[in-house]
């Protein structure tokens, strides 16, 4: 891993938990929008692709575009919190000359209110948001942008889906999963990631800085 240059991570449920208030968004706005509720276990099954896509998945008669609109007036952003220790864990990769980056299917607006709330915005080299790219995980051109700076094997992602790491390990590029989302360690086991933790707490101390 002495080549690695840069680190790059997913945000909700790797460096945030969310998946509650996307969970209670995404009903309440179905329930405002007088469309069917899906089962709990099914809208989890749907994490880490992009809220469009879900919406497009569920209800394929409904406007995407006003889903959109009303599940962003009814997302409260006080609701997420940042993972125990991830501030700590990214200031010091930063310290210690790693290129910090995201890549997320959530959209930039909310994605840059949530690293302003948590004051670490400013510790990420980029923000790859979902306008920002064509294609998104589990397609592994999504990390098409970052193949302009890195070669596959200078960059490492961090993730806690199966999307993610169907993306990353595709593109040719290092995984690390972690076990703050729905995909358990027995999980990440079964797909083979690369490595798995238990949260991205374990990175500065037990991965990348001895």
């Amino acid at each position: 891993m002495n080549n690695i240059k840069a680190i790059i991570f997913d945000f909700d449920d790797t460096l945030a938990l969310s998946s509650e208030e996307v969970v209670r968004a995404i009903e309440h706005t179905a329930q405002i929008c007088d469309l069917p509720c899906p089962e709990r276990e099914a809208i989890i099954e749907m994490f880490g692709r992009p809220l469009r896509l879900i919406v497009e998945t569920f209800w394929p008669f409904a406007n995407p575009e006003e889903f959109v609109e009303v599940y962003n007036g009814v997302y409260q952003i006080h609701n997420v919190r940042l993972i125990e220790k991830a501030k700590e864990v990214l200031e010091q990769l930063s310290l210690a000359s790693f290129e910090l980056h995201i890549l997320t299917s959530r959209r930039r607006e909310s994605l840059i209110k949530h690293l302003e709330q948590f004051a670490i915005k400013g510790l990420f080299k980029s923000l790859i948001a979902y306008e920002d790219v064509e294609y998104h995980k589990p397609d592994p051109r999504a990390f098409s942008v970052f193949f302009e700076k890195y070669k596959p094997n200078e960059v490492v992602y961090v993730g806690d889906s199966v999307y993610d790491m169907h993306a990353a390990k595709q593109a040719g590029i290092f995984f690390i999963g972690v076990c703050t989302g729905i995909v358990t360690r027995e999980g990440f086991e079964l797909k083979k990631a690369d490595v798995i933790l238990d949260s991205v707490a374990q990175l500065g101390s037990s991965f990348f800085i001895n």
